[in-house]
């Protein structure tokens, strides 16, 4: 067990009770660089029954766990916490999958994941040889409620091998409609296509490949949510078949979206822009907020 205790100087204290000394496939490691074996499942919380204990109100008992799943891909699932796990400056919700790299802040602490094991050439966006530009593009969020459900041990790989299958249709369904997906994480799937609102062939690709994600809700009973905006944002574009890399305030504004849409009895919710740029091939209807502080942006659905 791996125990923070943090002082008033904001220092970290770190104790071990077990050192760790054989080679990890798989690990967390604090800022001091103390390492934190993922052997099956590593539980983080303020209980001191678990593999990271964090003495922080700011931590639940049991708050959060990183598992690793039967075909060597580690996730990382909050257990319902009152105060949120943090993953690359996001929060997160939902099941999430983990790559070298990624950093967990949960209450006061800061945990970096590592697997020794990923191909930093296959598994990751390369950091050489990357071109950038700012396009205008389509960004579509689309996030399951079966992540949500992992909330025990025992249900974790069930429920990854549920939202794994509907990650797979929904990307097969964006590059169907020569889309690009720019990240899966098991919560969401983010995906964009690069094309100027003038371009009425891409915006009758996107309403095609929106009435086919609907037609998956309908199909499989999967309660996701999608969101759509059209806007301007960076791209960082790998030389190799990974991940692209998007920034801007656009992409901000997508997941906010797509936050927002499990607010409304819709399937689809749009940004005013999205609404616009599809205004020539499908008229767009107004949504009735009635927590009008939700946002300060008209909000659409088809």
């Amino acid at each position: 067990m791996l125990v923070f205790d943090f002082v008033t100087t904001a220092s970290v204290v770190i104790s071990e009770s077990k050192a760790i000394n054989s080679r990890q496939d798989a690990w967390l490691e604090t800022k001091l660089g103390v390492r934190v074996p993922v052997n099956g499942t590593c539980s983080i919380g303020r209980a001191r029954s678990n593999s990271v204990n964090i003495p922080s109100d700011r931590v639940s008992r049991r708050h959060a766990l990183v598992h690793r799943h039967g075909d060597g891909e580690y996730l990382l699932i909050d257990l319902g916490s009152s105060n949120g796990t943090i993953l690359n400056g996001r929060p997160i919700n939902h099941l999430t999958v983990l790559h070298d790299g990624d950093m967990i802040e949960i209450g006061p602490a800061r945990l970096l994941f590592r697997n020794a094991v990923s191909d930093g050439e296959e598994s990751g966006l390369l950091m050489q040889d990357i071109a950038s530009s700012s396009e205008p593009c389509w960004l579509l969020v689309a996030a399951t409620e079966n992540a949500n459900l992992a909330k025990h041990e025992e249900a974790v790989d069930e429920c990854f091998k549920t939202v794994k299958s509907w990650s797979f249709e929904c990307e097969l369904i964006v590059k169907r409609f020569e889309g690009a997906v720019a990240r899966q994480s098991g919560e969401d799937m983010f995906a964009y296509w690069q094309s100027d609102e003038s371009n009425l062939d891409s915006t009758q690709k996107i309403l095609e490949a929106l009435a086919q994600l609907q037609k998956l809700q309908a199909q499989n009973g999967s309660r996701f949510r999608i969101a759509l905006h059209y806007g301007k944002v960076l791209i960082e574009a790998a030389t190799s078949q990974n991940y692209a890399s998007l920034e801007g305030s656009g992409v901000t504004l997508a997941f906010h979206l797509q936050r927002l849409a499990w607010r409304f009895p819709v399937d689809v919710l749009l940004s005013k822009a999205a609404a616009t740029a599809l205004a020539p091939l499908a008229k767009a209807r107004p949504i009735e907020m009635a927590d009008i502080s939700a946002t300060t942006q008209p909000l659409f659905t088809l």
